[in-house]
């Protein structure tokens, strides 16, 4: 939205285009966002035993086989699988695909129906991932930063088990959270006019110039991204409260699972 208002040149078709999402992350947010439904019927019926089960079938095919395939193969032994693409580098785009989307979408929903007993448990799990993946940069960057890399699926999953045993409460920074969204959406728009006026090339490259450089960065980024979110939920508000009078666009789905004995009986 901003790019198109602040171009030299506008053009309405330029602005209606700024509402279709152009990031791969949120057109495939907004795919697993309208498949939840569905998705959560197949495991409606689990245990956590065989939720943890299917987890592993999982994480087995679209992160462990991919780690062998694209980076232990070709950074050790120098030969690639071609035969295996539906789970390799060349079938999972690194991991940038509704496959891992759908992943980590169960991920999640295992690391909120568990309750951990210790803190201990999902921080040893993170530390641990979190070196297997510094230690496999150093190696071969570009397939260790992949999506789909065993250990850095653990690491973000252990991660967000270690925040779920947090007990906070501020309303601060919860009205700063529901912002998230709208942050990661604009933040290269306001990061490309900071870099604009103060690049880094002109700085001095000492430790100090550039923990203070990257830190405004970032304060500067954020808290305008923020600040632009709150101003198109104002400004979009009348727009919102008149979509929520028009029934078909709020419908509510429903899945029903009906016995396939039943179904052919009837």
């Amino acid at each position: 939205m901003p790019v198109a208002l602040f171009r030299h040149t506008f053009s309405i078709s330029d602005f209606f285009k700024c509402f279709i999402p152009g990031d791969y992350y949120a057109n495939l947010y907004s795919v697993v966002f309208i498949l939840s439904p569905f998705l959560n019927k197949v495991i409606a019926g689990f245990d956590d035993r065989n939720y943890e089960k299917f987890l592993l079938l999982l994480l087995s095919l679209f992160t462990v086989i991919p780690t062998l395939t694209d980076y232990v193969l070709p950074t050790f032994i120098s030969t690639k699988l071609p035969n295996v693409y539906t789970v390799s580098l060349y079938g999972n785009g690194r991991g940038f695909t509704l496959i891992n989307f759908i992943l980590l979408y169960y991920i999640g929903g295992y690391v909120a129906r568990i309750n951990f007993k210790t803190f201990c448990k999902p921080l040893a799990v993170y530390i641990i991932s979190s070196l297997f993946v510094l230690l496999m940069m150093c190696k071969n960057r570009g397939p260790a930063c992949s999506y789909c890399n065993f250990f850095l699926v653990m690491s973000a999953a252990s991660l967000v088990a270690c925040f779920k045993m947090f007990k906070f409460q501020n309303n601060i920074v919860n009205t700063i959270a529901k912002s998230t969204w709208g942050v990661y959406c604009i933040h290269v728009f306001f990061l490309s006019i900071y870099c604009k006026f103060f690049p880094y090339d002109e700085l001095s490259k000492n430790l100090l110039s550039s923990v203070f450089h990257f830190s405004a960065c970032i304060i500067f980024t954020f808290s305008a991204s923020v600040l632009w979110d709150k101003t198109c939920l104002i400004a979009l508000n009348p727009i919102e409260n008149l979509l929520k009078k028009i029934r078909f666009i709020n419908q509510k789905i429903s899945v029903n699972i009906v016995n396939a004995q039943d179904n052919s009986e009837t």
